[in-house]
This record gives structure tokens, sequence and C-alpha cells, in this order.
């Protein structure tokens, strides 16, 4: 690095913890210490590596910079402003009501390429956006800068892992390490040693560095790109460097805005560095430390996929009448569409043969990407991959996993970011039987339901799950779907097209509405022919559209017959029960009973269990005829 360039690195540090001084005085409120102590970083990145056009903030061919630690945002709002994406005017709205600056880093903000808030999440995304390049032969390289709090979250080591196994040469990570968290020292709090050591052992070049020395960071990040293994740069730092009574200190951590005091105080002192800075003598010696991987993959995922036997395709079917699983009819219906469609691959958790996208693996390999047991990683990694490439990420596994387990995931990375993922469950309700209640999802539609703008699908047949699926895709809205287990008789035809948001009456009826959803519309329909020898005319409406609800032929029906039963294999505090009944009160109150699960069940088949629990076609019978009476 010449040594005006080593100067001007030196001054944007400088500058950037000017600013970030001024941010945080304006707001009253912030995290100065994490900003600090990663300026030197900030500013070799976007001065002399980063690819990118402030002009033009989605220029395909850019470099992806993801702050991880999100905390420390108003540093990277600083460098950003400082290159040009957004004038330092917007300093003052930093976290106030209708300004641009968040208090933490979200894409609404130019240059932003990724959500942060929840540590551990930031180097999954990378490794989607890494992920997504080197698969479609793209040169753009991802940086990730993690903190200490990172590199103590569980999904970090499975992104790290994921790295590896996808040789993703083309992601550098950079740990800005400073021992220092919220709460105190990393030694008082959760110790972090030698953290070089594991990043070696999970197969991850390391290079260790004064995380404030400039050319050392530069000469990093330049070995970082000519090795082919996904790299670490472990930055030693001190937190909240620059200043004396910060540096080093943990009191430099949390969010506070600086008093009067401070601010003059730090203001001097960097001012006084300034000048410093433009009269040092330059040292261009460099001591960085390059530690090898302490193991290398020998197994290529290309290979693999060239010896996977490729089944010819042949479009699946399914005749009315059919019995056939939700989840069977899962795998085959995406493989239907991946014929029609391009633009979507299938993320998997090690669990192709339970959620059935084995049947799609086999027709399109190349568009199948397996995560294994990584749930965590799996869903902020697809998310990384769509924002890279703009291809619909589909990712499967058991609803368990994807409710409770990814909650957090799905929350800041899809939700919030309203990236059109489509999360696609088997293992749904008791109906997941022998398995017991730790697999039984009985909370996934209420949990789905709870995030604003998502869609929550149950569709009830084969080809309600081919129609469901197609109209969530051409959606690209964040959608969830539930698939099953048993074999259920397949109602519609293959031509019945699905329109989200409005449901099916299925069958027709003047003395009580049965709202059933997934596998308990069968159950409703032959509760209703029990109904219909004891001359009752039930109306039965597949409830498929969970959120939204279809509002016009929910209110419609029960104005026919001033009664209703909500039947679903889930817990009916936050399902189908609880979000008609609501609706109802609110539109046309009536009298409604709720089948549903009142509590966790156990381990049995579906049969035995839907018995002892209440969700046969019998208890629906009987919940319509009381309800009748009371009407």
């Amino acid at each position: 690095m010449l040594e005006e360039n080593i100067k001007r690195n030196y001054l944007t540090a400088n500058n950037i913890r000017i600013d970030v001084l001024e941010l945080l005085k304006n707001a009253g409120s912030g995290h100065l210490g994490g900003s600090f102590s990663e300026a030197e970083i900030l500013s070799v990145l976007f001065n002399e590596h980063l690819k990118f056009d402030p002009n033009n903030p989605k220029w395909d061919k850019r470099d992806r910079f993801i702050l991880s630690k999100g905390h420390a945002n108003p540093g990277l709002y600083a460098i950003l402003a400082e290159k040009g994406f957004f004038s330092k005017d917007e300093f003052k709205n930093l976290r106030k009501i209708n300004g641009m600056l968040q208090g933490h880093p979200e894409r609404i903000t130019p240059g932003i390429e990724y959500i942060a808030g929840f540590l551990g999440q930031g180097l999954s995304a990378g490794c989607g956006m890494a992920l997504g390049f080197k698969r479609e032969n793209k040169e753009n390289q991802v940086f990730v800068l993690i903190g200490d709090g990172d590199n103590l979250e569980g999904q970090t080591w499975e992104a790290a892992r994921f790295a590896v196994h996808n040789k993703l040469d083309n992601l550098t990570a950079i740990f800005d390490y400073n021992n220092i968290l919220s709460d105190g020292t990393t030694e008082s709090v959760l110790t972090i040693n030698e953290p070089e050591k594991q990043w070696k052992a999970f197969g991850w070049n390391v290079i260790i560095v004064n995380g404030h020395n400039v050319i050392q960071i530069d000469e990093a990040l330049r070995k970082s790109k000519e090795i082919d293994a996904p790299t670490i740069i472990i930055a030693n730092t001190r937190k909240g460097h620059g200043v004396s009574f910060w540096d080093n200190s943990p009191l430099s951590h949390g969010s506070w805005g600086p008093t009067e005091q401070e601010y003059s105080e730090a203001k001097n002192e960097l001012e006084k560095r300034r000048n410093e800075i433009m009269n040092m003598e330059v040292d261009t010696s460099n001591n960085i430390s390059i530690i090898q991987p302490e193991m290398r993959l020998n197994f290529s995922l290309d290979e693999y996929k060239n010896k996977l036997e490729k089944t010819e395709f042949s479009k699946y079917f399914f005749e009315t009448g059919e019995m056939i699983s939700l989840r069977n009819a899962f795998g085959m219906s995406s493989a239907n569409l991946a014929e029609k469609y391009s633009d979507f691959d299938i993320f998997d958790g090690d669990v192709k043969g339970g959620t059935m996208t084995s049947i799609f693996e086999k027709h399109f390999p190349n568009r199948f990407i397996q995560c294994g047991i990584a749930e965590q990683n799996m869903v902020s990694a697809a998310a990384g991959y769509y924002l890279a490439t703009g291809r619909i990420p589909i990712v499967t596994t058991y609803a368990v996993f994807t409710s409770l387990l990814t909650a957090a995931q799905f929350r800041n990375g899809v939700a919030l970011q309203k990236i059109p993922m489509i999360v696609a469950s088997s293992h749904v309700g008791i109906d997941t039987g022998p398995d017991g209640p730790t697999h039984q999802a009985i909370e996934d539609l209420g949990i789905f339901s709870t995030y604003p703008n998502v869609q929550v699908l149950s569709p009830s047949d084969a080809n309600r799950v081919q129609s469901v699926l197609e109209a969530a895709l051409l959606s690209k809205k964040p959608t969830f779907m539930r698939t099953g287990r048993s074999p259920v008789p397949t109602i519609y035809s293959s031509e019945k097209e699905y329109n989200i948001g409005r449901d099916e009456i299925v069958i027709e009826g003047s003395d009580v509405s049965i709202f059933a959803t997934g596998i308990m519309v069968h159950r409703a329909i032959e509760a209703r022919d029990m109904l219909k020898k004891q001359d009752i005319s039930t109306e039965i409406i597949d409830i498929t559209s969970v959120n939204p609800l279809d509002k016009e032929t929910i209110v419609k029906s029960i104005k026919k017959t001033n009664c209703a039963v909500t039947a679903e294999d889930h817990y009916v505090r936050n399902g189908i029960g609880s979000a008609i009944s609501q609706l109802i009160s609110n539109e046309y109150p009536v009298f409604t009973h709720n089948i549903g699960l009142n509590d966790y069940a156990e381990s049995g088949s579906p049969e035995d269990l839907a018995l002892k629990y209440g969700l046969t076609s019998k208890d629906i019978m009987n919940a319509a005829k009381d309800i009748i009476k009371r009407k």
C-alpha cells in the first residue's frame, strides 16, 4: 500500500469515529465501542477492496458486505455516507421516526445488504450469497464482519461448516476480536480463547492481524482472495479504540449517547489524532500470521452431483379419489413446477426422505441444496441466496423445526425483509403419530400467522398442494405451507387453480358451517355424510388460506347457517379456531365450537391419537349436532 493510501485509510478511520460521535450525540443512544473498534477494518474494506457504486447501490457486479455485529452500525453508516451512499444530513435522523438510519442495519438504507439485530445470522446470510454467486459463476466477493457475540452463537458454527463443505472461497469473514461483551470481558461472561484454533479446526484459512493496522488489514484481505477455501481474518482490536477514556473499556459498549463533556473531550482527541496522521512516519512493514486449515475436504459436490442417477422426468398426475400423502404430493408437485418455472431451488435439512424432496432431487439435482442438520443456518443462508441470485428458495424440513427452531431467522431474515421464501413443512399435528409430541407440530399455523405479511397455507389434498405451491411461487411473498404424512383422498381436479385468500365451499349446506383445514377436511366430509343420514344439511369449507383468511366466504356461510364448527389438527388457541372465532365475533356473532388440540399429545398411531384427542369425524359430527341445538 502506498504511503498516501496508508494515511488516507487512517484518516478515514478517524473520520468514522468523529462521525460516530456526532451520530450518537444526535440520537442520544447507540453503540460507540464496537463502531470505534471496527473503524480501520471498514476504512480498508471500502477504500481498497469492495466493488460498489454509490450511485447504483443495486449494481449486480458489486461485492457484498454484511455487518453481522449489527449494533455497531453507526460505524457502517459513517463509511457509507463518506462514500456517497447518502448525505451526512441523514445523521440527525439516526434512530428517529421516519428516519432512514435504523437502530440496527436494515435494507431500507442504501448500501445495507442484509438485516442485522440477532447475532450469529450474518455469516449464514453471507454463505447463502457466496453459494449463489458460485453456482452462477459470478465473480462477486462476500465479506462478513462478525464480533465476539457472533463467535459465541451456535449458528455461526453451523455457517462455518456450510462454508467449508461448499468450498466458498469467495467468502471472507472478519472477526472484530476485542474480548468485550455487554456484561464485561469474555473471561467473565463466556470465554473466547485462541479462536484461530477453532476456525482452523473447522477447515477455514485463518489470518491474524492487528485490527487497527491498515497495512496488515489490507494485506490480509488481499491474501483472502487468493486462497481456495473460506478465510477468516481475526483482527485483534480494542473496544472504543481512538479515545483514551473509552479505549479497551467495557464501559464503551452498550447503547448510550455521550455527555456534553465526553463529546467535547473525545472530539478534541480525534481532531488531534487527525493532525498526527497527517504528519506521521509511515511504517510499511506487516506482521500478519497465516494459519492453514487443520483439515481440507477432498469431497467434491460437483463430482457427487455428476454421479447421481438422474431420472427422466415425466409429469406426475393425481387422480380424483387417489390416496396420497401431502408430503409425497409436495415432492412430486415441486418437480412438476420445476419443469414449468426455472426460478426456484429447494433447500433441505437432512430430511429429504421425510419431506419427500428426494423426489425433486432425483429429477433436478442441481436445484437441490443440502444444508444438513443446521436449520438456523439453512433459513438465513436461503435468504442470502435469494438476495444474491433472485432465485426463490423453498426451505423444507419438519414443522417443529421451521416454526420453533428457526423462528428468529425467519422473523429477521424473511418476514422483516419480505423475502419470497416458501417454508414447506411436513410432520404436522398429531397425524405425525408415533414420533411423539416432540415432533408433532401443533403451534406452527399460529406461529407463522403472527408475522405480518406472511402467507400461511394448509392444503387438504394432492392437487391442492400443487396449486398452492404454484400460487405461492407466483405471489413473490413470504409463505409457510403445511404438508402431512397420512394418505388422504384427492378431492380436487388437477385443472383447478388456487388463489390465495379465496377458499372453497366443498359441499353446500344450510344447517351448520364446518370450517376445516388439512387432514381435517376429509374427516369433516365424513362427518357430513353421517349428518346427512340424520337429515342435517352441512356446509363444508376447506380453509386452505389460514392467513389471510377468506373473510367473504366465511361470513357468507355463517349468515346462511347461523352456527359454526372449526376443525384442525393443531392447537385451538392459535390456529384456525381462534382466527375464525375472532372474525365471526366481529362480523356476525354466532355459536361456534372449536375442535382441535388443547394440550400436547403422545406417541401412537394417527388413528388412535385422533380418537383419544377428539379429532375424529364422529367428534365433528357430535359438535355439529350440539351447536345446532344451541343456535
